[in-house]
């Protein structure tokens, strides 16, 4: 790994810190940590207990930091990886030798990020939490958690609304500073991708070709 690389990935690290801090601080400072009673996803709720909605402590506040940060690594590792198989829907045809089948059709990408990153970490939010309930004071790690899962994910509508956007604003800024510098100051490793997608792209063309000629 050369010292360009290496500065280019540090620079990432500090700026996803700072984005995904900063983004969701300024709006949970500015009150929106506050309850929505009984609107939204408090709903339904006991109304004699308003502050079920509210979600102050450092707890919570992790937990959204948590959730902005497993989301942004998500996309991120997509987009590094270059690796995107959308597949073919739908996937399960329920017809026997027709086409491809479903181990080749499925969308191995989103169903990864659903059930292999996403899905596994709101599970185990959930179950961190009733590992408290469970054991109570004695294990204090698990015990200061209780309730938070409930109030950052089930209660207060901002959490989602986080959830989605700071991770796609900070993925955004950072392709956006990719391309700028793929396209003025690409290093060697980029020069050579972009001549092998060159010469793929061109193999293609010219098998395709060969195909109508064929026919």
């Amino acid at each position: 790994m050369t010292g360009r690389l290496a500065s280019r990935w540090l620079f990432a690290f500090i700026f996803h810190t700072l984005t995904i801090f900063f983004l969701n601080y300024a709006p949970l400072s500015a009150a929106g940590m506050q309850t929505s009673a009984f609107d939204g996803l408090m709903s339904g709720a006991n109304k004699n207990r308003p502050g079920d909605g509210e979600g102050g402590g450092y707890y919570v506040f992790g937990t959204l930091i948590c959730n902005s940060l497993i989301l942004t690594m998500t996309y991120k590792v997509i987009y590094e990886t270059k690796s995107i198989i959308i597949g073919y829907p739908p996937a399960c045809t329920c017809k026997k030798d027709v086409g491809e089948g479903f181990i080749n059709r499925l969308a191995y990408t989103w169903v990864g990020v659903t059930y292999g990153s996403v899905a596994p970490y709101i599970i185990f939010v959930f179950v961190y939490q009733l590992f408290g309930r469970l054991f109570g004071p004695k294990i204090k790690i698990f015990f200061g958690y209780v309730n938070v899962a409930d109030h950052a994910l089930g209660k207060m509508s901002i959490t989602w609304m986080l959830f989605l956007m700071v991770p796609i604003a900070g993925t955004l800024i950072e392709v956006a500073m990719k391309v700028f510098g793929n396209l003025f100051f690409p290093t060697q490793g980029q020069i050579h991708s972009e001549i092998a997608s060159n010469e793929i792209a061109r193999a293609k063309k010219l098998a395709k070709e060969a195909t109508v000629e064929e026919t």
